[in-house]
Order: structure tokens, then sequence, then C-alpha cells
């Protein structure tokens, strides 16, 4: 059995169009984000930012916090520019695994150069785009065994992006477990009675807890600890990534956690099933 599927992946692709797809998608929303956050740019990245945590960063490891140096920060605009540039080009179909490299080493930069008001959602788009540089396109390859290589690290890399997902939600859900919030569903009346994640009239209006609030955070709660095992279920997989859909929506309306809801959202077209996905990117007409 494991011959075969490692057989299988070697000379078979069957997951292209989803590849494609969820490429073009985590750049339509790395783009979006740092668009979205050009007019805030100067206090993030340039001379107005500011910095809380310290870094202990040597070696290799100390290109992830160039823009954390003095002479390096006022050229912050190069890295912004630079990736919006990489990730409109990948949008549009213009990418390899050397673009793909650049795009992530340019958001590692980015992401550490000011981490301080970073959330989860920065961390997952890095590992995404990580992931992304190993989904070859072993078409334009000409050696067979080239090719066979290509097409088995395209695919490893594949369920590598499903399992980094199905990893974020597993510890999650149990790291959950070890508190007493969401397990007498308190969770949802304590995060939407803070201003910084509620809207006005929620947080105005939300006094106590509720039946409607229960529900939602034990749903919460039983989506992250049930999307690692149900998300190999091929006839269940619509059903939760549905819910999940509507988590992550919930968080963007009510919560006001933009990029982290979009990221999620993007990364999901990692599980369309790829004639749905074809159908999809001609129907958008990326390709």
């Amino acid at each position: 059995m494991i011959r075969s599927l490692l057989l299988d992946w070697q000379y078979r692709l069957d997951v292209s169009a989803t590849s494609r797809l969820f490429i073009r998608s985590i750049n339509l929303v790395g783009f979006g984000l740092i668009l979205w956050m050009l007019p805030i740019s100067n206090m993030v990245w340039g001379d107005a930012h500011f910095s809380i945590l310290y870094h202990d960063f040597q070696g290799l490891d100390s290109i992830a916090v160039l823009l954390r140096s003095d002479g390096v920060r006022q050229f912050y605009w190069v890295f912004l520019m630079s990736y919006l540039g990489l990730t409109l080009l990948g949008l549009l179909g213009f990418s390899n695994a050397v673009s793909r490299f650049a795009t992530w080493l340019i958001i590692l930069i980015l992401y550490y150069g000011n981490y301080d008001v970073s959330n989860g959602g920065w961390h997952m788009l890095i590992q995404l785009h990580f992931l992304s540089i190993f989904l070859f396109k072993p078409d334009t390859i000409q050696n067979e065994t080239l090719k066979a290589l290509a097409n088995f690290t395209h695919n490893v890399a594949f369920r590598f992006i499903w399992i980094q997902i199905a990893f974020m939600y597993f510890t999650s859900g149990v790291h959950k477990l070890f508190g007493n919030y969401w397990l007498n569903g308190e969770a949802l009346l304590l995060v939407l009675n803070r201003p910084e994640f509620s809207l006005p009239f929620l947080f105005e209006n939300l006094a106590e807890n509720t039946f409607w609030l229960n529900l939602g955070t034990w749903c919460a709660l039983g989506y992250q600890l049930l999307f690692p095992f149900v998300i190999w279920i091929k006839r269940l997989r619509p059903w939760i990534l549905v819910m999940g859909l509507i988590f992550h929506l919930f968080i963007l309306i009510f919560m006001g956690i933009t990029d982290f809801a979009l990221i999620l959202i993007a990364a999901y077209t990692v599980f369309i099933e790829p004639k749905n996905a074809n159908r999809l990117l001609k129907y958008l007409r990326l390709e």
C-alpha cells in the first residue's frame, strides 16, 4: 500500500488545479492585506514604529529581523513594494519556485520587522507561502526522473499544507481544554465584552451569558477539535469547510480580526476538489 502510494505520488498530479487556485488565493490575501496597511505602514515598519518585544536572533536567523536594523528600516517601502509586486504576479499566475521563495522571504522580514502588532494569521500566511514554494509544475520539466521528483515533492508539500492547517486547529482546540472559560461556555461572552474584539452594539448589550453565547462557544471549540479529523473524510469535508467559513466570517465581522479571518478563508482553497478548482479558475477567468 505504501509503495503504491509513493509510486502514485511520483507519477500522478491530480491536484494541480487546486494548487494553482491555492497559490493565487494566498497571493490575493497577502496583496490585499499589505495594500490595506499602506496608510499606516510608517507606524508599523517605518520611523514611527514601536517595539515591545526583544529578539536575540543570530546567524541566518538575523535575516528575519533585517527591518529591526535602523540602517535597513528606512528602506521598508522597498520590501512592501516588492511583496506587492510579487503577490500581484502570483495572483495573475506568473510564479515559480524562485518567485515564491522571494515572496516568502519578504513577508518573513516584514513580519519580524514588527511582530509586536501581528497575530497568528500572519504566522500562518508565512507558513503557507513557504510550503507553496514546493508546489512545482512538473509539466514544464522534460527529464523523467526530475519530473517524478517534482511530482512527489509537490504532492508531499500539498498534504503538508493540509497537516499544517489541521495541526493549527488541533493545538488551538486542545489548549482551550486546559482552561475553564471554553468548557463552561463563557469564552465568547468574555471576548465580545472587550471593546478591542467587539462591535459597539454587542459590547453595550451583552451584559450576561445566554444560551446562544454558550452554544457559540461550544460550537467553536467543537469545530477546532473535529476539523483535524473530519477534513480527511471526503464526504464530510464540504460540511466542515462550510462550518469553518461561518466561523471565520464571524471573527471577521463581529470581532474585527480581519487579517486572521481572510488568511484562513484563503487557505481553505487547498481543500477544494481539483475539478471544482478548475471550474472556479475558468469562471474567474484566471486561466
